[in-house]
């Protein structure tokens, strides 16, 4: 009994990670595999979002590393809880994350779930002992076909747009630089919207 006890403990460490519970990065790989097979033939998209905790280091090297594992389950559950339908949860390093979106018709869509399922879910400050912290992340996308149709350079991919990001100081950068300019543009539009709302430059006439 002993023996198959730590036998499925050896299995389980294998595919998921011993802090959050979520997937590894070897179950991740195999079931983006998946989810990358089952698009090309529904001729749909699948988006890599990699989530990174910014100062993570300094956080174990302050708090202590229980902390840090206190830290990093919590910010797993909130994920999970945030994300449902067609989307998978993994982590695959120390300190980052990545969730796989399938079924993507538009980037609009991917752009809405970063927004909401990750920025704003994960700006709420977070309960560790007798501390409240507040945490700040970045996010790289690669979107498949188009930046990989296999796992492996998708993640590449999404890993690099994450280090543009962290060196930029963008929250989250594409891996195709023509979508990072397609949103930046109608995210400069929004605000020009939003400014000439609040000096209310907005006339309205009638026909």
């Amino acid at each position: 009994l002993l023996y198959i006890e730590k036998e499925e403990k050896i299995n389980y460490l294998a595919y998921y990670d011993s802090v959050t519970g979520l997937a590894n990065r070897v179950l991740c790989f195999d079931r983006l595999n998946q989810q990358l097979a089952a698009a090309r033939s529904k001729a749909s998209q699948t988006a890599l979002v990699l989530v990174d905790i910014e100062r993570f280091r300094t956080i174990n090297d302050t708090l202590g590393r229980d902390a840090g594992d206190v830290l990093l389950k919590q910010l797993g559950e909130r994920l999970s809880e945030s994300f449902q339908g067609s989307t998978e949860l993994a982590r695959v390093g120390t300190n980052c994350f990545a969730v796989t979106i399938s079924d993507v018709r538009k980037e609009a869509e991917i752009i809405e779930k970063i927004e909401q399922n990750v920025f704003h879910t994960l700006s709420r400050p977070f309960k560790i002992g007798a501390e409240e912290l507040r945490i700040s992340v970045k996010a790289g996308i690669a979107v498949s076909p188009h930046d990989g149709q296999d796992a492996e350079t998708l993640l590449r991919n999404a890993e690099a747009a994450l280090i543009r990001a962290k060196r930029s100081g963008e929250s989250y950068l594409f891996y195709a630089p023509e979508m990072n300019a397609r949103f930046a543009e109608k995210l400069a539009l929004e605000n020009k919207l939003r400014i000439a709302l609040e000096k209310q430059q907005f006339v309205l006439h009638y026909q």
